[in-house]
């Protein structure tokens, strides 16, 4: 699958009232259930890789999800307002992302290696 054909789908799947739009949001919703499941059980149960592999498939998820909002926004032509609105939402969505990920890279360390190693981490 090239990633015209990828572009493609995504653009079908983007355009507003659509059923394929209407599938894709339902999806949508259940895979983010499933990632933060995957999150909660891998901190319930202190393993790491349940972790990353919901923090990393959430981050893709994400990021399909905003192409398509963008791709759905621009079709509607609400102009610049709207547009401007969905930047900064993308914005602040990565922002968080990333906050997560130093977060959890931060406890990941702390919880491998101990607290006192993490405070003369910090300190020298």
């Amino acid at each position: 699958m090239t990633s015209s054909q990828i572009f493609w789908g995504l653009v079908i799947v983007a355009v507003p009232g659509s059923i394929l739009n209407l599938l894709f949001r339902h999806w949508l919703k259940l895979l983010y259930t499933f990632e933060v499941l995957l999150i909660i059980l891998g901190m319930v149960l202190t393993n790491h890789e349940m972790q990353r592999l919901g923090f990393i498939s959430s981050g893709i998820t994400l990021a399909i999800h905003l192409i398509v909002v963008l791709l759905g926004s621009y079709m509607r032509m609400r102009r610049r307002k709207r547009l401007f609105r969905t930047m900064i939402t993308i914005i602040i969505a990565a922002i968080i992302f990333f906050a997560g990920v130093g977060v959890y890279e931060i406890f990941g360390w702390v919880m491998r290696h101990g607290f006192l190693q993490f405070i003369y981490r910090i300190a020298g």
